[in-house]
């Protein structure tokens, strides 16, 4: 059995055109810093962007957190010639 690595598994789930915040980090692997993961798939050349959230907690205090996910690069067509 291959056993992924946390930056692999979160890559994997960022590939599928999801969107990850650390509460979903916690729940779908158990991850506490998600921020870390982040930081090292940026190093490695992945385009992670995010972005600011805000909200009310259960207590309706004011929360934020981020949100990230993964740019894909642009795959160029190629163009066929007419011959």
């Amino acid at each position: 059995m291959v056993r992924l690595t946390q930056k692999e598994m979160v890559l994997a789930w960022l590939q599928e055109d999801k969107s990850i915040t650390s509460y979903d980090s916690f729940a779908e692997f158990g991850f506490l810093d998600l921020q870390s993961i982040v930081m090292h798939l940026r190093r490695d050349g992945h385009d992670v962007r995010d972005k600011w959230i805000h909200k009310l907690n259960r207590y309706g205090h004011p929360v934020k957190f981020k949100e990230y996910w993964l740019v894909k690069p642009e795959v160029k067509s190629q163009l066929s010639l007419p011959m």
